[in-house]
């Protein structure tokens, strides 16, 4: 059942490109403490600030971010940007997000019904944020791309919840318990998947502290399944002022590039060196993360 199971950004293939220039592509490394990212497994018991604090201070860096909050008691994917890598932020805000929990029923359901109800909540539905959230409550939509029941022991429901950005899975919980009629809240939960990647390419929190700088990713390998467009040399001064980038100063991008979708600009040594959006024949700066390489 789970392999099925696909966020909008795991289907999107960007891994083709289109040629517009004989310039070549090499490859140069720069300082990840400046421009990498951490793939986290979160643990229970802290904060996402806490641990991208803690994280922060391991490695001696003056900035790090983190991919949206989880709670305190909740564990699983957590992306610790680093440096100029935090101005990618907004990508993986934007990504659609996997959680695994368990729903606890105030009074035992028939699993028919409970099959039954779960079906409802796919698809669009709408949602008031809890009290204790940081955004307006007010009503709003949000996409459920799957909802599966793992097991069911007793008043216990496990699923697996692919949904939108901004879905309150807690308040999720408590819809489907007022649909079923008997109430329900949930008890545990664990983030997934964060778009396209995975919890299990990320590294514990206690494995990380042996060893920090082992496990500092490059952007270039977390953007990997992110539409690209590959810059001449020449440009990139312009490009980091914040000069909308022309066809003729493209060496080669990604095919099937949709306007308005964040796309990673790359200098011709693989290093990204800023974030931009189609817009018709040019692609717009949204932001600048510097060029190491140039």
């Amino acid at each position: 059942m789970r392999r099925k199971n696909k966020l909008p950004a795991e289907k999107e293939d960007y891994n083709k490109f289109l040629i517009l220039s004989d310039d070549k592509i090499s490859t140069k490394k720069y300082d990840l403490m400046n421009k990498g990212i951490v793939l986290l497994d979160k643990p229970k018991g802290i904060t996402s600030h806490q641990i991208t604090y803690k994280i922060r201070d391991l490695l001696n860096v003056k900035k790090a971010g983190h991919s949206g909050t989880l709670d305190p008691n909740v564990t699983g994917l957590l992306l610790i940007t680093l440096g100029k890598a935090c101005k990618l932020i907004p990508i993986f805000l934007g990504m659609g997000k996997e959680y695994v929990g368990i729903m606890h029923l105030h009074t035992e359901v028939s699993k028919k019904r409970i099959y039954e109800v779960f079906k409802e909540f796919v698809g669009e539905i709408e949602q008031v944020p809890p009290v204790r959230s940081a955004v307006k409550r007010v009503k709003r939509k949000r996409k459920i791309y799957y909802l599966d029941i793992l097991s069911i022991s007793n008043k216990d429901v496990k699923f697996l919840v692919g949904c939108e950005a901004g879905t309150y899975i807690r308040k999720l919980c408590v819809d489907i318990g007022n649909k079923l009629g008997v109430g329900a809240h949930m008890t545990w939960l664990r983030r997934t998947k964060i778009g396209y990647l995975s919890v299990k390419n990320a590294i514990s929190f206690d494995k990380f502290k042996k060893d920090p700088g082992k496990y500092i990713v490059p952007v270039e390998e977390i953007t990997c399944n992110l539409p690209r467009v590959y810059v001449k040399k020449k440009y990139i001064k312009k490009i980091l002022n914040g000069v909308h980038i022309k066809k003729d100063w493209v060496i080669k991008l990604s095919k099937g590039i949709n306007d308005g979708e964040y796309t990673c600009v790359l200098s011709p040594h693989n290093e990204t060196i800023a974030l931009a959006k189609k817009s018709g024949n040019f692609f717009k700066i949204s932001s600048v993360l510097g060029c190491e390489n140039l």
